[in-house]
């Protein structure tokens, strides 16, 4: 009897099909999702990858090189993909009881206890289901580990008589074979591209040659992870289903300017408005802070501009969630680093040695009982925040006049989340 399977379920080039369920008139067209943080193309239309643009290409270079080409620009709009990754997952919810909800377009399933079923069809049954509610195009894996279900998945997308399906317990052992020798060792995931020249000077290119290595080698010269990477492509569980999402350890905000910036009172409000938005993230993982990092820089495709970057990190006394607290915090760290005379493109905050909140240490010149009005306080704004909209209420230092923000009329409306947004049919 086989072991336990899993099904990985991937939206192909998701944020371009998000935009498109919305904006059919994008389909055929060269189009470009730019992520808002560093200006930088994170998703492409097949006619875009086509003519040449590369992901990660910053968009003032796609404008210059692409100027004669008639490009489409849109900021990513992350309110809507995450609702429609909600739906997604939501769907799938109806196919297994356990699920890793592994990233905004992907989901791990686990089929323990399915092993009567004949998992290429229920696989197929899922991809129509969500065509039918959502018309997103998928792809799906089937192996007994994470890494080769992953493989499945890669298969199922490059190979079109797979009709978006790939069960590597049913594929022929020589066209398994073949397909492993093709692939290249950083389409595995968990090696990628930094670790493929260590990989290749060792002879080892492809997924066959890796999974045809020594586990116990592979551990001494690299990592505990890649000796698991091994074990799982010869079929042998190592990477475990993560049914619960993990706090993050770090949470990171930051933006490129949509024009440059060179007043400290601009800076200010970018890294206040960065600071609250990171604030309400902490508060929602329930953790609290100990560390909190600011930054700021000038543009590097500008060499011929004055360049500076610096940053500036500030022990928190006593870990906290505060909005009020992290922004003073934050304010003041900027201005040990602020310097008059340069043209800032961009800026951002880190927290770090974060904490669940019920475990936070206080000094010994703090209460040692949670600050009750600290807390309502800021529960009173989340909840206001979240039901009137965003920056309903906000710290005076974020200001109004946010012109240093991307331009909202290349971001899609947010069909899914705000009843002004509702998409009008005539």
């Amino acid at each position: 009897m086989l072991p336990d399977q899993l099904i990985h379920c991937d939206i192909n080039n998701a944020y371009y099909n998000m935009e498109k369920l919305f904006n059919p008139k994008l389909d055929g067209k060269a189009v470009i999702i730019v992520s808002g943080i560093r200006g930088c193309v994170v998703a492409r239309s097949p006619l875009a990858k086509a003519i040449g643009i590369s992901m990660g290409d910053p968009v003032f270079k796609v404008k210059e090189l692409f100027k004669d080409q008639e490009i489409i620009i849109i900021n990513a709009n992350l309110e809507l993909y995450g609702s429609l990754s909600n739906r997604f997952k939501n769907i799938i919810r109806n196919f297994s009881p356990s699920i890793e909800d592994y990233s905004i377009d992907e989901v791990f399933i686990s089929m323990a206890g399915f092993n009567r079923l004949d998992l290429t069809a229920y696989a197929q049954e899922i991809k129509s289901t969500i065509n039918r509610g959502l018309n997103f195009p998928i792809s799906l894996g089937i192996a007994p580990t994470k890494t080769l279900c992953k493989l499945g998945t890669l298969y199922a997308k490059k190979n079109p008589e797979s009709n978006g399906v790939c069960n590597l317990n049913t594929m022929p052992p020589r066209q398994l074979k073949a397909f492993y020798k093709q692939t290249p060792v950083d389409d595995i995931w968990g090696v990628g591209k930094r670790l493929t020249p260590q990989l290749n000077a060792l002879g080892i290119h492809t997924v066959y040659d890796l999974k045809q290595s020594n586990p116990e080698l592979m551990r001494k010269r690299f990592s505990v992870l890649m000796a698991k990477t091994v074990s799982e492509l010869n079929g042998i569980p190592c990477i475990q289903l993560e049914e619960v999402s993990q706090p993050k350890k770090q949470i990171l905000r930051s933006r490129t300017f949509e024009r440059q910036v060179k007043t400290l009172n601009e800076v200010s409000q970018a890294i206040s408005v960065h600071t609250s938005r990171a604030a309400e993230k902490l508060r929602q993982q329930n953790s609290t802070a100990g560390l909190i990092t600011v930054f700021i820089s000038t543009s590097r495709f500008r060499p011929n501009e004055n360049q500076y970057s610096n940053s500036y990190t500030v022990p928190i006394p006593s870990q906290t969630d505060n909005t009020l607290t992290l922004v003073r915090l934050a304010i003041y760290a900027l201005k040990q680093i602020f310097r008059d005379g340069y043209n800032y493109s961009r800026s951002g905050i880190l927290f770090s040695e974060l904490v669940p909140a019920s475990q936070c240490q206080h000094d010994l010149f703090t209460q040692t009982i949670p600050d009750a009005k600290s807390d309502s306080l800021m529960k009173t704004i989340d909840d206001i925040n979240k039901k009137m909209g965003k920056n309903t209420i906000r710290v005076a230092s974020a200001g109004f006049d946010h012109t240093w923000l991307p331009d909202t009329a290349l971001t899609s409306p947010c069909y899914t989340t705000r009843w002004e947004d509702l998409l009008a049919v005539d």
